[in-house]
């Protein structure tokens, strides 16, 4: 399975963030909140993310779950369509 996952690691300080580049792409990183958003291979998530909770200033490590999301609208737009039919079929009427 090729491409990229991202991975979110939430850190104390934010002088943190710049150590996060030996693991992956860091493509984002939250000062308010103090978190940041890598990209890992598909391969390597588990690992990296193992290396990453064992790092004394890490809290916690959170896989991203949008490829577990459900991407075909098709039947949710058809719907929609379907039932702005039928409403502007009764208000004509």
């Amino acid at each position: 399975m090729n491409g990229r996952k991202p991975i979110y690691v939430f850190f104390r300080s934010k002088k943190d963030a710049r150590h996060l580049s030996k693991f992956g792409e860091v493509v984002f990183v939250s000062e308010k909140k103090n978190y940041a958003c890598l990209y890992l291979n598909s391969g390597e998530t588990d690992s990296k993310a193992a290396e990453l909770k064992k790092l004394p200033f890490v809290k916690f490590v959170k896989k991203g779950q949008m490829m577990n999301l459900a991407s075909d609208f098709g039947e949710a737009f058809a719907d929609y369509i379907g039932e702005t039919a039928i409403r502007n079929k009764t208000t004509e009427e």
